[in-house]
């Protein structure tokens, strides 16, 4: 049972910092100002898709190809929470 469930340690981590990140953009005054509305949306569907999608993939994937790095893999994430906002309102910007 503990080994089943730990299949979904990554899977959870991961999540924790995805909703956290669009707490922290939605609540701080940067990027409530800085985020155009359509980047807010598309930041929270993905959201919304990674966490079934992210669940359904954890589900049927065998927990031993999942890699053992966590703090590569939260680096990646905080990469990403940083830089994808930015990447995004300036692709609406300039559409």
């Amino acid at each position: 049972m503990k080994k089943e469930l730990s299949r979904f340690k990554p899977y959870l981590l991961n999540l924790f910092l995805i909703w956290l990140a669009i707490i922290f953009y939605k609540t701080n005054d940067y990027y409530t100002n800085f985020l155009r509305t359509e980047t807010q949306s598309i930041i929270f569907y993905l959201a919304l898709a990674y966490t079934l999608f992210g669940f359904l993939y954890y589900l049927n994937y065998p927990s031993i190809k999942t890699k053992k790095s966590l703090k590569t893999s939260t680096l990646f994430m905080i990469v990403k929470i940083f830089f994808l906002p930015i990447m995004l309102n300036f692709f609406f910007s300039n559409y």
